[in-house]
Order: C-alpha cells, then structure tokens, then sequence
C-alpha cells in the first residue's frame, strides 16, 4: 500500500506543478500582450489632438489590473481596454491589434518573434 500512496502523490504533485506552470505561463503571456498594446495605444493617444481636451492634461493611465483583455479568432485579434485620467475626467480607451502569422503561443510570439502587433484605438 506504501507504493500505490506514492504513486498518487507523485502523480498529484505532478498534476500540480502542471497547472502551476500553465498559469504562470498565461499570465505572462496576457502581460507581454498587455504591455505591448498598451504602448502601443499610448504613442496613439499622445498623438491624437483631441484627448487632452476631453480628458485634460496632464494625463495618466488607470492600473493594469482595472484593464481587460481578451482574445479572439484563435488569439490572432487582441481586445483591451484600459482608463485614462486626466484633469478633466477619465474616459476608456479601447484597443484592438492583430498580429502577423507565426507562433501559435503569444508567449513564444512576443519573445521569440516577430512579436509586432497592429493596433488602432
């Protein structure tokens, strides 16, 4: 009976650091894609005449955790969303980004390459 408790326990242990794995790896996966998008949006918004009058300047982005971001079309599209504050008010700004074909893992797609992402806001 000693053999068949190890067996199990090394399977479970096994079954755990699995799952440890995959998410640490999707969570940095959503944060390379994050970051990304979130520059990105940022070079357009710096850009863009009319932000400051609607939410004043100087202006700052809200926290990466009140951001959301999901995926569609096979993780190829990439949606998020995130709060811009300025003097004025706060208003969200949204983003959307396709990638290039390549790796099907957007870890691998952002470290490995080509990593670029195609964003309009």
């Amino acid at each position: 009976m000693g053999t068949a408790s190890a067996v199990v326990r090394s399977g479970l242990g096994g079954l755990a650091l699995g799952g440890i794995l995959y998410l640490a790896g999707d969570t940095a996966s959503d944060l390379m894609v994050y970051n990304r998008l979130h520059s990105q949006a940022m070079l357009l918004v710096a850009a863009d005449p009319d932000i400051p009058q609607i939410v004043g300047y100087p202006y700052t982005t809200g926290s990466w955790y009140d951001a959301t971001l999901a995926f569609s079309h096979r993780d190829k599209v990439a949606h998020c969303t995130f709060q811009l504050k300025g003097t004025k008010g706060v208003t969200d700004i949204a983003v959307k980004a396709g990638r290039q074909p390549g790796y099907k893992s957007n870890v691998l797609y952002n470290i490995l390459g080509p990593g670029t992402w195609q964003t309009q806001y």
